[in-house]
């Protein structure tokens, strides 16, 4: 992402509206085209959405542009970067599910901290953006910082997540993490064996046709 671009990002982050090529092409001191040449940009990176409104007057609709909060978590450039090596590892791999896993696991052991604990778990998950929530031996993500990403592949992704979760709570943990399990959130599934700990569950794959939109 180019200096310019990141700026352009910046300013629209600062807005607590959603603006038209124009306002942000007076704020930025940029001509409309580069600023929509830009945002364009933006949009297809997935931290940027558009939408419509109407005038009530003749005429194509305006269109305004806003930052997605939840892709605002972590640099977007990263985001490009894991949306580019989870495209390529789907494709290359007979197995990318497991390959997500182990990667994940891999992560989880270059972490500080290692109680194995569900409250470890939680406090990692929260630094990391996902804004946890604890329902009992589950835990509710009611945010993604890869979130398109994981739309676009959530075999990788979500796999990733899954074995990073997996490892960490570590002891032959059997949980299993449910992708897009309900409107604005995914669920690691676990069962406790006492109050702060997650025992095993019982694994269970989700297909893609079977996920829900966020």
């Amino acid at each position: 992402m180019s200096p310019q671009r990141m700026d352009l990002l910046d300013l629209l982050a600062a807005e607590h509206a959603a603006r038209t090529v124009d306002e942000l092409a007076r704020l930025s001191d940029l001509h409309p085209n580069t600023v929509r040449n830009h945002l364009d940009g933006l949009v297809l990176d997935g931290v940027v959405e558009r939408s419509s409104e109407r005038s009530g007057q003749r005429g194509r609709p305006s269109w305004r542009y806003r930052v997605i909060p939840e892709r605002m978590a972590g640099a977007p450039e990263y985001v490009g970067l894991a949306m580019a090596l989870a495209e390529k590892l789907a494709h290359i791999s007979p197995d990318p599910a497991s390959v997500a896993r182990a990667a994940g696991e891999s992560w989880a052991a270059r972490i500080p901290g290692d109680s194995n604990s569900q409250a470890d778990v939680l406090t990692l998950l929260q630094d990391l953006g996902f804004e946890p929530t604890r329902e009992e031996a589950d835990i509710r993500l009611t945010q993604c910082p890869l979130l398109s990403a994981a739309r676009e592949n959530p075999e990788v992704v979500c796999g990733v997540h899954d074995g990073l979760i997996r490892a960490r709570l570590g002891d032959d943990e059997q949980g299993w993490l449910e992708p897009f399990a309900g409107p604005g959130y995914c669920m690691w599934h676990g069962s406790s064996r006492d109050s702060d700990r997650v025992g095993r569950g019982a694994p269970r794959s989700t297909s893609v046709t079977e996920q829900q939109s966020v």
